[in-house]
């Protein structure tokens, strides 16, 4: 009985071992195991290049230069006279250290609107801009307002350009002169020719002159029936006085044939019939004994008419 039983307890073991492989636990694969590919890499070509093979891994970028080295390199380039006409630019732009060629940035506009706003807020206003402000008839000399087209009730009366002259050559009028623009222009080569070279420095030089009339409708000497005045056309102008530094002035009515400014007076007088049309004076008749009148009215054989 004993040996029966020793028997079947050494084949207990045995039938456990048997069975093993189907009821026992195998461990889990480790993960570098499940991430490794299905197939086994392939080998490389020993056909292939040998510059390939032999150049390594493949170089490291790195980033853009910042702006202030692309500045800096620009500035101090060499200028390539084939390349920048080629390209239109003219410097041609060298490579990082580390090979990275830089980026060009377009040329601003000459005629950027942003800029040239900038520039003008900027800069300080020129003496000669602001004499050239408020000139008219196209000469700095003549200070005033343009007027255009001035009409009148009667049809030999008005302006086609008029203009109000308020300084010339920097001789201020006592009120601004209503005329054309033939006339301002004589009226300025009058006070360069024939005013301010006569006055000189006496007074201190000239600084105004006092208006009696310009521009007005009207018959000559107001006589009813008579003519249209050249007045009424915008081509007179009627001087009283020449007003001086030192606040003095030379008054046709009071100075005329009187020392030194009668004699200053007399010379103006007499500058004005070389330049315009018509020239009267005190000694022409009683209506012009306080005034020049000067006038632009054309005259036969291109002679004037002066008293």
């Amino acid at each position: 009985m004993k040996p029966l039983l020793f028997g079947l307890l050494c084949l207990l073991p045995l039938a456990a071992v048997a069975q093993a492989p189907e009821r026992s636990l195998r461990p889990l694969a480790s993960p570098r195991v499940l991430a490794a590919p299905a197939t086994p890499p392939v080998a490389a070509d020993p056909a292939a290049e040998p510059s390939a093979r032999a150049a390594g891994p493949a170089p490291k970028l790195r980033p853009l230069a910042r702006p202030e080295a692309a500045l800096a390199a620009i500035a101090t380039a060499p200028r390539d006279p084939a390349r920048a006409e080629t390209m239109g630019v003219t410097r041609e732009l060298p490579p990082t250290p580390d090979g990275i060629q830089i980026s060009r940035r377009p040329k601003a506009r000459p005629g950027d609107i942003r800029t040239l706003a900038r520039v003008q807020q900027s800069a300080p206003p020129s003496p000669k801009v602001a004499q050239v402000k408020g000139q008219i008839c196209g000469d700095p000399a003549l200070q005033g307002i343009v007027v255009g087209r001035v009409t009148a009730g009667l049809s030999a009366c008005g302006i086609d350009n008029a203009v109000r002259v308020q300084s010339v050559r920097g001789v201020k009028l006592s009120t601004s002169a209503l005329m054309d623009c033939n006339t301002a222009t004589a009226v300025r080569t009058w006070v360069d020719k024939g005013l301010l070279p006569v006055v000189g420095n006496y007074g201190g030089g000239v600084s105004g002159l006092q208006i009696a009339g310009s521009y007005a409708c009207r018959t000559r000497n107001h006589v009813k029936g008579a003519r249209i005045s050249e007045h009424g056309k915008g081509h007179a102008i009627d001087i009283a006085a020449i007003r001086l530094r030192d606040g003095s002035t030379l008054s046709v009515l009071n100075d005329w044939g009187k020392g030194k400014k009668g004699r200053i007076l007399k010379a103006s007088h007499a500058a004005g019939c070389q330049i315009f049309g018509t020239t009267l004076g005190p000694e022409s008749d009683a209506q012009h004994r306080n005034h020049f009148h000067f006038d632009t009215a054309p005259r036969s054989r291109g002679v004037g008419y002066c008293r």
